[in-house]
């Protein structure tokens, strides 16, 4: 039992945040040419594109984004996600890089997010479908202001 937990410990931060949970998978189950990607209402977090940023401020780690907490600095990532039929979030892909601390910055709050549920994409007939979500992160400090937003585009 000793040993068990003694491993654990010794696994990295980064691959402990990827690591699959009900709300998300590292890979789509399905077939990804049947994921779509414009859809008549956008896949979306619950609440909206407001509640979004609400949770994008309130849950970046600033801490992690400035280990000199002195410079000032303006950073960006665009990445997309699926959000299945069933809300469920997995195929995190990186299409604008920016810095490693705001690459996993973001994809840490994509999957944190999965926990306050997402709203799937509804097409034409008004069925829920699998969908993709693309979206620019923006990350910043100036002076003694710091922040994070994100504005969606399309995948």
């Amino acid at each position: 039992m000793v040993r068990l937990i003694v491993f654990l410990l010794l696994i990295p931060p980064q691959l402990v945040s990827a690591q699959e949970k009900p709300c998300y998978r590292l890979q789509f189950d399905g077939d990804t040419a049947n994921v779509f990607t414009r859809m008549n209402t956008p896949a979306q977090f619950k609440g909206g594109q407001y509640a979004w940023n609400k949770f994008v401020g309130s849950h970046t780690r600033y801490n992690k984004l400035m280990p000199d907490s002195t410079n000032d600095f303006k950073d960006s990532i665009t990445l997309r996600f699926i959000v299945s039929k069933e809300g469920v979030l997995s195929n995190i892909e990186i299409l604008q890089d920016g810095r490693p601390e705001i690459r996993e910055e973001a994809i840490w709050l994509v999957i944190a997010s999965c926990e306050k549920k997402w709203i799937p994409g509804i097409d034409n007939s008004g069925a829920y479908r699998n969908s993709w979500v693309a979206m620019k992160f923006y990350f910043y400090k100036q002076a003694d202001t710091v922040g994070a937003y994100t504005v969606s585009i399309d995948p």
